[in-house]
């Protein structure tokens, strides 16, 4: 695809159909397709780092304790929507809920972080040291009900990589640990090649990609996999997931109790799937894994290195279907992307799998889809 298509205006026309399969409607830009009015990539970017204005502080106790037993009045679901059931209160005098200490955690790790001063001064394009990122897993989480410790054993090779990877997706169809999963159709776990090189993370699901069970098959979808082939990639070559996996009600930004609860999740995916080079997609994504007090303005372009993992946070797409004026700067970034990939050295695992297209610009890159 020739570049200057990608950033012509033309292609952010209406692309999506007005109904979904099985008659359902499409719901409106801005809305179900990424970040909606509260999201850092949305109307509030210019908003205090965290939530948008109008928002919930996540660790409120009405919400925390909403959390523990199921959703807080006005909050997304209700105990046993969809045969959900609520979860249970810990007892009196018990220590408090794994989820609950893990976001305070990640609280206390964004304001020491916004104390010290902003972390990744290099220039666009430059590699940025930063701590690693790792969380504890709490002893209550369901992922534990795979691996003991709540992560996958290290000595797997390739096949047995992609075999948990399987058994990780259907364990993860089942989680209830915190209140989303009673308020959306189902868990969208992500998709693409289990030994993918190039992984990206969004926000979480919106209404189409809940409707249909697949991350970023709505309009922003449809963007990303442009902007994808514009660099050279073919979507089925890559891993996409978000950093939480239910729908948050009405497209809101998720808590940081909500994506501290789907942590596990997702650090277990890039586990797997190890993947060397990962594009975070907007505010909350590189929150998540780059630096909770990162802001997405500043911190795109600029590649961290995270546990041997090269990181580049850019713009989420549904960004750009609000704002075109950002569409230059997404394209610079994943022109970046594709140098990256390109330079990457061969892997030692295995040869291409048969019928495997090569990626951007190189021969030999595993590229099989399987999702």
């Amino acid at each position: 695809m020739d570049p200057d298509r990608y950033i012509q205006p033309s292609l952010f026309g209406p692309a999506a159909p007005d109904r979904l399969p099985g008659g359902a409607e499409a719901a409106p830009v801005g809305s179900p397709e990424g970040p909606g009015p509260g999201s850092p990539e949305g109307p509030d970017a210019g908003a205090p780092e965290g939530l948008g204005p109008g928002a919930a502080d996540p660790l409120q106790p009405s919400l925390l304790d909403g959390l523990a037993g199921g959703p807080a009045e006005g909050s997304a679901g209700t105990a046993g929507r969809r045969g959900v059931p609520a979860r249970a209160a810990a007892p009196g005098g018990e220590p408090e809920p794994g989820w609950r200490r893990l976001a305070r955690a990640m609280q206390r790790d964004g304001s020491a972080a916004r104390a010290g001063g902003e972390r990744g001064q290099g220039g666009r394009g430059e590699a940025v040291a930063g701590p690693a990122p790792g969380v504890p897993v709490p002893a209550d989480h369901p992922i534990r009900r795979l691996w003991p410790d709540g992560r996958p054993p290290r000595e797997l090779d390739g096949e047995g990589r992609v075999r948990a990877l399987e058994a990780l997706r259907e364990a993860s169809l089942d989680c209830t640990y915190c209140p989303l999963r009673a308020g959306c159709k189902g868990v969208v776990f992500g998709e693409g090649d289990p030994r993918a090189r190039l992984m990206l993370v969004g926000e979480g699901p919106g209404a189409t990609e809940d409707e249909l069970g697949r991350p970023f098959v709505g309009r922003a979808g449809e963007l990303l996999d442009r902007i994808l082939e514009a660099a050279g990639f073919r979507r089925p070559e890559v891993f996409i997931t978000n950093v939480v996996m239910c729908r948050p009600p009405g497209n809101r930004v998720p808590s940081d109790a909500e994506a501290a609860a789907c942590r596990p999740w997702l650090e277990a995916k890039l586990e797997l799937v190890r993947p060397d080079l990962v594009v975070v997609l907007g505010s909350t994504a590189a929150r998540a894994l780059v630096d909770p007090a990162a802001r997405i303005t500043r911190a795109r372009g600029r590649w961290v290195e995270r546990r041997g993992l090269r990181i580049l946070p850019t713009y989420h797409p549904a960004a750009l279907l609000r704002d075109p004026s950002k569409k230059r700067e997404v394209w610079t970034d994943f022109q970046a992307v594709r140098d990256a990939y390109r330079a990457l050295p061969p892997r030692a695992e295995a040869a291409p799998r048969p019928g495997a297209p090569p990626g951007p610009g190189r021969a030999g890159s595993a590229g099989a889809a399987s999702a």
